[in-house]
């Protein structure tokens, strides 16, 4: 959770216009966060102060709030993320209808602002699986909205995937999302920040195994952010699995690399080098770059990336960070 709330003191931009502009026309960044002002509005009332942290941008909180003019991430293509599931109601007199027209205004604003560069610009809806209307909010954005795909936080949310309502909530939305070829991007960790393995083979028995296809995108490589023994133990039960069943090649499983490579310590640090030997294991093919915008601009990431894993061979990390996974799906 703490990974969630530094996340979301830096959240200051995205109002009106994204200009995308890169030395690299084919490079894309898989995870950059965009918050209206009127959810800015809200985290700034549940107690979120924007003016402390030690990230590249910080601002006050009403300055946060108050943005009108937009910043560009100035990248050359970007998916950009709503996150309406870090609302929360501030008094008694709101309700299921006030939280469903929330939700709506803020995917709406990631709408607008995909369409103002819609060449260069991709857009997941983000959803709370538990809500009641989820399932209608998905469609709307699928169908109605015209967006490529899906976020879930299971952490933010506090996802058990134990509990019979929130399995068959998932389900029902994966099922609607595959028949769509379109991908979700799920923050992987729920209730616990120690059992990967169990989590992720948890994930792989109720979500995988019980569907025909799968187009799914796991952020921070199946972690909470960082590398730590839980992401090693996610990336690890997946490669178990792969090794088990033939993977079918109409199915599309990707790890991004957003927040796993943290220029400073923490308890469980393990060394970038491992990432490689985790790609070697998985599949080189499988992992997309991300930045997690706002807390790290997309090309001063990608240069810590280049740094960290300068092991890598050029020619895989050239193919790491332009990796579409959009290509020949129609939007």
């Amino acid at each position: 959770m703490k990974y969630l709330i530094k996340i979301l003191l830096v959240s200051i931009f995205f109002n009106q216009t994204i200009i995308c502009s890169g030395q690299d026309e084919k490079t894309i960044d898989y995870h950059v966060h965009v918050y209206s002002q009127e959810l800015l509005d809200n985290l700034s009332a549940q107690g979120y102060d924007f003016s402390r942290g030690s990230f590249e941008f910080t601002c006050s909180n009403r300055e946060c709030s108050e943005i009108d003019k937009i910043k560009s991430n100035n990248f050359a293509k970007m998916v950009l993320l709503s996150s309406p599931y870090t609302y929360k109601k501030l008094n008694d007199t709101e309700n299921i209808d006030d939280l469903r027209a929330f939700v709506q205004r803020e995917n709406n604003f990631l709408k607008d602002l995909v369409y103002s560069n819609r060449d260069n610009l991709y857009g997941f809806c983000g959803i709370n699986p538990n809500w009641e209307f989820a399932l209608e909010e998905v469609v709307r954005c699928i169908d109605t909205l015209k967006m490529d795909g899906i976020k879930f936080h299971f952490q933010a949310n506090q996802i058990d995937f134990q509990n019979a309502t929130t399995k068959k909530n998932i389900l029902s939305i994966l099922k609607y999302l595959f028949t769509k070829n379109a991908p979700v991007l799920i923050h992987l960790n729920g209730y616990d920040m120690t059992s990967g393995g169990e989590i992720a083979r948890e994930f792989i028995q109720s979500f995988i195994e019980t569907t025909d296809e799968q187009f799914i995108i796991f952020a921070h490589s199946g972690g909470p952010g960082g590398f730590t023994k839980f992401t090693i133990d996610v990336l690890n039960e997946f490669k178990d699995y792969f090794n088990k069943k033939p993977y079918n090649k109409k199915n599309k499983i990707y790890f991004e690399l957003s927040g796993t490579i943290l220029q400073r310590s923490y308890p469980g640090k393990i060394e970038s080098k491992e990432i490689i030997r985790m790609m070697e294991f998985l599949g080189y093919d499988r992992f997309l770059f991300g930045s997690d915008y706002p807390a790290q601009s997309s090309k001063s990431y990608l240069k810590t990336l280049e740094k960290e894993l300068q092991e890598l061979d050029p020619e895989l990390f050239e193919q790491l960070k332009t990796r579409n996974i959009f290509e020949g799906v129609s939007r």
